[in-house]
């Protein structure tokens, strides 16, 4: 195509030739665009992909963390009703962290579960000097979520 322009221009007269190159110039940005047309077909089918990809991720982490939010929601209304103080509700909702189920109210009734998660919180703690009073502390709290013969105290 452009060798046949080039040509056109090549031919005849001062006068012919600007008209050549006016007719070259003006069909040639409408033939250039073509060239495009797959290129940004296949470009915008790309963003719609990835932009359909991120919304549904989004989606979904709202989900989850609606779904954890509302699950340790339960847990620390759980603490206020057997009757834990506000300082120790905050303690073992940091320990709740460290348990490996999904719902961290499942530790209210098992006494081993809170334990472990309890210690395996207070051990990953950097400062150091704090362990053993948090450890009576969380000790307390324990025993005022259970009775001595390891059942839910009531509200």
């Amino acid at each position: 195509m452009m060798n046949r322009a080039l040509g056109m221009i090549a031919q005849g007269t001062r006068h012919q030739t600007l008209e050549n190159l006016r007719s070259a110039f003006s069909r040639g940005g409408r033939e250039s665009s073509h060239d495009l047309t797959p290129l940004i077909v296949i470009f915008g089918a790309c963003a719609i992909t990835v932009l359909a990809c991120l919304v549904v991720r989004h989606i979904r982490n709202s989900a989850g963390h609606a779904a954890a939010a509302r699950s340790a929601q339960i847990y620390m209304s759980c603490l206020e009703r057997l009757g834990v103080g506000f300082l120790d509700r905050q303690l073992l909702r940091l320990a709740a962290r460290q348990c490996p189920h999904e719902h961290p109210a499942v530790m209210l009734f098992n006494p081993v579960l809170l334990d472990e998660c309890t210690e395996r919180w207070i051990d990953r703690l950097p400062l150091w000097s704090l362990r053993p009073m948090l450890q009576r502390r969380l000790r307390v709290a324990c025993a005022r979520v259970f009775r001595e013969d390891g059942g839910l105290e009531g509200p």
